[in-house]
């Protein structure tokens, strides 16, 4: 599962991944941008993505497994979370 993980990351997201040392095996630092963040699992439908996510102190598989992170499973909230503004989404990306 962990090489689907290095082959989604791509552009910023693989680069902030490697200079964080997200790629080495048995690293418990999470970089995404291709799930969802959620408070529960029951909030999945109504979860946004978020282009870029990184959590330190987290078990990657557990995440990688739920396909998103789940704040509430991974006993934190992420330590960044980034959503790059866009004019066709940004009314959705602000009350999101």
């Amino acid at each position: 599962m962990q090489q689907v993980t290095h082959f989604v990351l791509s552009g910023v997201k693989r680069t902030v991944a490697e200079h964080l040392g997200a790629l080495l095996p048995g690293s418990t630092t999470f970089v995404s941008g291709n799930g969802h963040l959620c408070p529960t699992r029951a909030d999945f439908p109504r979860c946004p993505y978020p282009d870029i996510l990184i959590a330190f102190s987290v078990d990657q598989a557990d995440i990688i497994t739920t396909n998103g992170y789940v704040k509430e499973e991974a006993s934190k909230p992420p330590d960044l979370v980034l959503e790059e503004a866009s004019r066709s989404t940004s009314r959705r990306d602000y009350i999101q």
